[in-house]
């Protein structure tokens, strides 16, 4: 092999070589350019899904939270007039602007006689702040029988005797003590069927007698 054929032959194979070895180098930061890319590219995505997501969610329990919360609207308590015990007239809607318990009872019940005692105490210590209860009696013993049992258990409340009308107004009422919770608007708030302890009363009076009309 001649001289000039071994310097273009060195040659030849030196810009080969030249030309594979940039090629390689292209191809490498090519590739590491898009592995940073897609690297960059899954940072930036991951979080803002994410947060997406919870923004979506929170608002829809928060939603069907407050929907739990709300409560039926309360009904209006029926008026009445009835004949008082002491001769004088009871009637509903003169206690308008207080908290009342309406009791519906009578002298032969006992748990009505437990019960009692209980909105005497009751009476004693919150009428003062803006409570009323009334006693509804069915005198199936009398209105005799029903005097003497007030003056007994020292009622400070008055006491109506139960007429057709208001039974229907209320019913249907199925057995006693009957007793209906009534806030400062006189609407019904609660209804209990047989006995019940203080406790759960003074628990109904502070929060209607916290509600502003």
């Amino acid at each position: 092999m001649t001289g000039k054929r071994m310097i273009v032959l060195i040659i030849a194979v030196g810009v080969i070589i030249g030309f594979l070895t940039i090629l390689n180098k292209e191809k490498a930061s090519h590739l590491k350019t898009e592995e940073e890319v897609e690297q960059r590219t899954q940072e930036i995505k991951k979080p803002e899904v994410e947060e997406e997501i919870g923004e979506m969610k929170e608002p829809k329990i928060s939603e069907k939270r407050e929907k739990v919360k709300e409560e039926p609207p309360r009904e209006k308590a029926p008026d009445f007039v009835l004949e008082g015990i002491s001769g004088e007239k009871v009637r509903l809607s003169n206690y308008r602007g207080k908290v009342i318990i309406l009791d519906f009872w009578d002298t032969w019940c006992d748990p009505c006689r437990v019960e009692i005692p209980g909105f005497v105490k009751l009476q004693e210590e919150w009428g003062s702040k803006g409570l009323q209860i009334i006693g509804i009696a069915f005198a199936k013993q009398g209105i005799n029988a029903v005097k003497t049992f007030a003056q007994k258990y020292k009622i400070n409340y008055p006491i109506g005797v139960c007429d057709e009308q208001t039974l229907n107004s209320y019913g249907p009422i199925k057995g006693i003590p009957t007793t209906f919770v009534i806030d400062k608007e006189g609407r019904i708030y609660m209804k209990y069927i047989g006995y019940r302890p203080e406790e759960i009363f003074i628990e109904d009076i502070k929060n209607l007698i916290s509600e502003k009309q």
